[in-house]
């Protein structure tokens, strides 16, 4: 459930209503938008069991009036409307889905979009603005929850951009601590009058469906970068910063950094076997061009088709490569791919001395395999070996 798709937000509601005020409500609203929709949100408000949802969904913790501001704040471009009147100035929730859309990014930020992004600044440029909203007091879903609502609505699709948003709703999801939630919407709900929760797994359950809507805000990011390069690119930041991060000897990842990387993985898939076939047939081409002795300037260009194309699939397989480093797992496809170019490398110069593009295949192969030890550390060897026959040829021509 997204923040504009919230029972909330629909009826123009707060988490302390009571029953009667959110009927009222919803009566009023279904006289100024969808009916049907407005009396589906009062329902959902009004049933203890199906409120929770809409409930973790929202702004827990975040009283009214510093919600509205909050919204507010979305508003404003440079928050120039920010030491007016608060009762005056607490804008119609309604605006917030043209201004969640509407706002900038880029590297000259607004007040606005430092909310958004990390919902903090560590250098204190904002520290009034956060003092008044209480954004050093949000809990964790809650700001997850605002998080996910602003990088629905990127216009700026980069993949730095993507991997810094990835990061922070990941952040924030670790955090999030069901006691401590159940304390937070017991308390509302004793303002509302409605039934306290007693049963930790519900809250639980939530959390849990709570996950699957963030990893879906997530993959809708990724799929919004333009290429296929540059959505790798985005995931691969953000594993080698979790990877820089980490604990050593950390058995896992943040699990919103999981669930990302098993959904590119499995999306990446068919770009691996095409370009695994695509090295095979070069390789294939290679081995025939060598044999019928093609030119030098030919066979140097198809050498460099090739080592593109390995470049490829290395950029390609990283972030799987890190997954499956992270598991202890072997990733098959690399070890298979290592293997057919490293075979190309040893058979160009044993059968036809082709010493100068043996050395420039292994030390791609070296770059692209370097996230596998088992791998890196053989190239490494074969390297040494070519480099010592190249020194000692360079020698014998003084």
């Amino acid at each position: 459930m997204d923040l504009l798709q919230n029972p909330f937000y629909i009826l123009n509601a707060t988490q302390r209503d009571n029953r009667h005020k959110i009927m009222e409500l919803a009566e009023e609203r279904s006289l100024l938008s969808d009916a049907d929709k407005c009396m589906a949100a009062r329902s959902e408000l009004t049933n203890p069991r199906k409120r929770i949802s809409a409930e973790m969904a929202w702004l827990p913790g975040v009283a009214p009036e510093r919600a509205y501001n909050i919204l507010l704040l979305l508003e404003s471009s440079v928050g120039n409307r920010f030491g007016c009147d608060k009762t005056a100035s607490i804008a119609p929730i309604d605006s917030l889905a043209s201004a969640l859309a509407s706002l900038p990014y880029g590297k000259r930020y607004n007040v606005a979009d430092e909310v958004l992004e990390l919902l903090k600044s560590p250098d204190g440029r904002f520290a009034e603005v956060e003092k008044f909203l209480g954004i050093d007091k949000l809990n964790p879903i809650t700001r997850a929850n605002l998080l996910a609502a602003r990088m629905s609505r990127l216009p700026d699709y980069t993949p730095d951009v993507v991997a810094k948003w990835i990061l922070a709703i990941a952040e924030a999801f670790e955090a999030i601590n069901p006691a401590e939630i159940r304390t937070i919407l017991n308390e509302e709900r004793r303002v509302s009058g409605f039934p306290e929760i007693t049963d930790l797994s519900v809250i639980e359950t939530e959390i849990w469906n709570r996950r699957f809507y963030y990893q879906q805000v997530i993959k809708s990011a990724l799929e919004n970068i333009l290429t296929a390069k540059a959505r790798v690119r985005a995931v691969t930041i953000v594993l080698l910063e979790v990877e820089s991060t980490s604990e050593s000897g950390e058995s896992r990842w943040p699990i919103l950094i999981e669930g990302a990387v098993d959904s590119y993985e499995v999306g990446a898939q068919a770009f691996l076997e095409i370009v695994e076939k695509n090295i095979e047939t070069l390789n294939k081409e290679l081995r025939i061009a060598v044999e019928a002795e093609t030119s030098n300037t030919t066979f140097a260009s198809m050498v460099d088709e090739f080592i593109e194309t390995v470049k490829d699939w290395g950029i390609i397989a990283l972030p799987i490569q890190l997954n499956k480093n992270r598991q202890g797992l072997r990733h098959s496809a690399s070890h298979d791919v290592a293997d057919r170019v490293r075979q190309l490398a040893i058979h160009l110069f044993n059968e036809y001395d082709q010493l100068d593009f043996s050395q420039k295949i292994l030390n791609v192969l070296q770059e692209v395999f370097t996230e596998i030890p088992a791998i890196a550390e053989r190239i490494t060897a074969d390297l040494e070996t070519l480099n010592k026959i190249a020194e000692r040829r360079e020698q014998q021509m003084f």
